[in-house]
């Protein structure tokens, strides 16, 4: 069963159905009954990535009886099906409707400015669309070639670099799930990249599959989404980071995360990377021709019939010390949360079964990576790492901690950096806060059936002569824990996102109002500073426009340079103009959003990469609306 679940993480993004499961813990005089996780994942507190989930729904034991991908077997024997997989793939209609080193402040360097405040007018760019953006990727209607019908795509990831493309134009990079992977489209992987290079629009010029890599015992691990991508400006490079497994029946498999490394030459070369779908394994490696296996582990053993899942490595995120100088500039840093099932109530030893959060940090070149080291301490609950790196090259992680009395406690850690290999010193995780409002994955929102969980994401900028971190969540506005009876019922009518703030490492201040004051639901914020105008900006989805708070659309909020601490955004923009439908896939229906959209901001750009349900897929001849990868830009 760990198997499938961890091979759900990476394979689809998607919370789709969720049975109810009943818990074991209780809140006081009451007893609570509520959606967690699917099994093998319900003896854990922390919430599965919904790509994981997805993979236990009916609509996704459905795909992946349809799916030729040498996966699907052993997925489906997770899920507790012993059918054979038929490998034909599904019709217009097929797919059923029924997530002890205390580093020291580091002084701010020169040449890295106090602050610029953005140009005026405020504008969401025309060239990339005002209305829900430009969708990027080039699946055609019919499907590409290997998929028979349009397929979809979420969960974005997004980086650029300001005249960096062809003839000066920018070059945009996003990671998304794609489901063309599972029917042998883009090498079989269902992690995508996309890349803009030339232009002044935000049109795709590439796209493709993260290619496969081998495990140590020599066998493909196939990419299975949860992306992050991240570059660095100052040594030309571009990373993409996923989930990763592989294993038949018979094979215990292997549960790891990877990175993939390209340049940024590579990515503009029409020869290492053409335009068009890079459809193969192989020439997704052309234009991505270096990996890394991070933290390889046994996924599961499988003997005399009975499967049981080991380790699943679960929801990555990554970034890269773009520094020119100092200890740790150019090292790539990875985290990822690692659920094991040889420790806890399922072997009978009366404690918790953990999951934890880890980090490894890797050379530029990506050659060699040190040890995993975890950074989680004795939390038992952990899930949703964020890594990031101050502007003096401290290395952070903020993390969600699940309780038993269904609180979320906040934390963050600081590492000082040293060269990779050699692995960080890091202080003790502090709490930021805890989160007596969480959104804890399945059905917490009350319009809409996807996943939402509470999940803090962080970064900084200098201001003056101080380093200032700022960290967001998403949270239910009110108390969504409901007495009935001697029972809890969990209704969370609106949702919102709330800010913390910390000065040169200090407790973190925390503001009792949200980032945003406007009606209805606010999940899924991105943070990320433009480092040339330290500028904050964060992006996500609010639901204010609609009165059912069901239809969604993307916005941006701004926190300006200069500001005194504690600080709030400056103002707010909606980015699309005309409202989404996130049930509208045909595939997914409203069971999977991705777990998270995307934002990267430079020299006074915000690009935003998003889900949206607008371009008409083809199926059976009629048209209907399905999941695609959006790109957006801001200028300020």
């Amino acid at each position: 069963m760990l198997v499938l679940a961890m091979l759900i993480v990476g394979t689809l993004c998607s919370t789709g159905f969720q049975a109810q499961v009943e818990t074991t813990e209780s809140l006081p005089g009451s007893q609570l009954r509520r959606p967690v996780n699917p099994k093998p994942f319900d003896k854990f507190r922390a919430p599965v990535s919904g790509t994981i989930a997805f993979l236990f729904s009916e609509r996704g034991k459905a795909m992946l009886r349809a799916s030729s991908h040498p996966m699907a077997p052993l997925l489906l024997k997770l899920a507790g099906e012993q059918s054979a997989v038929t490998g034909v793939a599904p019709s217009a209609g097929a797919l059923p409707g029924a997530p002890d080193v205390l580093p020291s402040y580091r002084p701010r360097q020169t040449g890295i400015p106090q602050g610029i405040m953005p140009s005026s007018p405020l504008t969401v760019n025309s060239g990339c669309g005002t209305s829900w953006g430009t969708r990027f990727n080039l699946e055609p209607a019919l499907g590409t070639v290997g998929a028979p019908i349009a397929l979809p795509q979420n969960e974005e990831t997004i980086d650029a670099l300001v005249g960096r493309g062809l003839s000066g134009a920018d070059l945009v990079v996003e990671g998304a799930n794609d489901y063309r992977g599972f029917f042998g489209a883009l090498g079989n992987s269902a992690t995508g990249y996309y890349v803009h290079r030339s232009g002044t629009n935000c049109a795709t010029q590439f796209e493709g599959g993260a290619p496969s890599i081998n495990d140590p015992l020599g066998h493909p691990l196939f990419g299975f989404g949860d992306p992050v991508v991240a570059i660095d400006p100052t040594r030309s490079t571009v990373f993409e980071a996923d989930a990763r497994f592989n294993g038949q029946p018979l094979f215990p498999g292997t549960t790891a995360i990877t990175v993939q490394r390209t340049t940024v030459s590579n990515l503009i070369s029409i020869t290492a990377c053409p335009d068009g779908t890079h459809n193969t394994n192989a020439a997704a490696r052309t234009c991505w021709p270096t990996g890394k296996v991070l933290n390889p582990l046994p996924m599961m053993t499988d003997f005399d019939g009975i499967t049981q899942l080991l380790y699943v490595n679960d929801k990555p995120h990554m970034t890269v010390d773009g520094r020119a100088s100092g200890t740790g500039a150019g090292n790539v840093y990875v985290t990822a949360t690692e659920f094991d099932f040889l420790t806890g109530t399922d072997l009978g030893l009366g404690i918790p079964t953990p999951s934890r959060i880890w980090l490894v940090s890797c050379k530029n070149d990506v050659s060699v990576c040190s040890a995993p080291i975890i950074v989680s301490g004795s939390d038992t609950g952990a899930q949703f790492s964020h890594v990031s790196v101050r502007p003096d090259g401290i290395v952070t992680v903020s993390y969600g901690d699940f309780n038993p009395d269904l609180s979320v406690d906040i934390k963050f850690v600081s590492c000082n950096p040293a060269n990779a290999p050699a692995t960080p010193s890091c202080s003790p995780a502090v709490l930021v806060t805890t989160e007596t409002n969480p959104l804890l994955g399945e059905h917490s929102l009350s319009s809409n059936d996807f996943r939402v969980s509470t999940y803090p994401k962080h970064d900084h900028r200098t201001n003056g002569a101080n380093i200032e971190t700022f960290m967001v969540w998403e949270r239910c506005h009110v108390n969504p824990f409901i007495t009935v009876g001697f029972n809890i019922y969990y209704v969370c009518p609106k949702s919102d996102i709330r800010m913390a703030e910390s000065v040169n490492g200090a407790p973190f201040t925390v503001p009792t109002t949200p980032i945003d004051s406007a009606a209805k639901d606010q999940f899924f914020p991105w943070i990320k500073t433009d480092r040339t105008t330290n500028t904050v900006n964060i992006a996500y989805y609010t639901a204010e426009a609609d009165y059912f708070s069901h239809r969604l659309q993307v916005k941006l909020a701004q926190i300006n340079p200069l500001g005194t601490p504690p600080e709030l955004p400056a103002g707010t923009t909606i980015i699309t103009l005309s409202a989404d439908d996130p049930a509208a896939d045909p595939a997914l229906g409203d069971s999977f959003f991705g777990d998270y959209i995307g934002v990267t901001s430079v020299a006074h750009r915000a690009y935003l990469g998003f889900t949206y349900n607008v371009y008409f897929g083809s199926y059976g001849g009629t048209g209907h609306a399905e999941q695609n990868n959006h790109v957006a830009r801001f200028d300020y």
